[in-house]
């Protein structure tokens, strides 16, 4: 789409990163309750949709500024899901082994592209 406009690509851009998040804390938390806090579900929830909203309201020269911050929420995130990951495998939970080498390579992959699209 060559003339799709810049400022809702972005906007689109960081709605997926910063709703992807609870999105994925949430698939976890289905798949292991008795291991993930709902507290903390919740709490990648609020900042999901609170991150979600600055985007919808704001032009692109406020969201970007977000941008930081969410990945230091995002980096706490992933390392309490490792944290579940962890105990539900200690704890033999269907699958968790599998869950965590997958999460891994996610994790992996992730970082890599985010450093691409840096470079770009």
């Amino acid at each position: 789409f060559p003339d799709f406009p810049w400022e809702i690509d972005r906007k689109l851009d960081y709605i997926t990163f910063y709703l992807g998040v609870p999105a994925f804390a949430m698939f976890i938390y289905s798949l292991y309750p008795q291991e993930m806090s709902k507290n903390i579900l919740r709490t990648t929830q609020v900042f999901g949709g609170i991150f979600g909203l600055i985007v919808i309201v704001t032009p692109q020269r406020i969201f970007s500024h977000t941008l930081f911050t969410y990945h230091l929420i995002t980096l706490c995130a992933c390392v309490y899901i490792i944290y579940v990951l962890i105990l539900a495998t200690i704890r033999k939970s269907g699958g968790a082994g599998f869950a965590i080498g997958g999460f891994f390579v996610l994790f992996l992959t992730g970082n890599s592209s985010q450093e691409a699209n840096r470079q770009r």
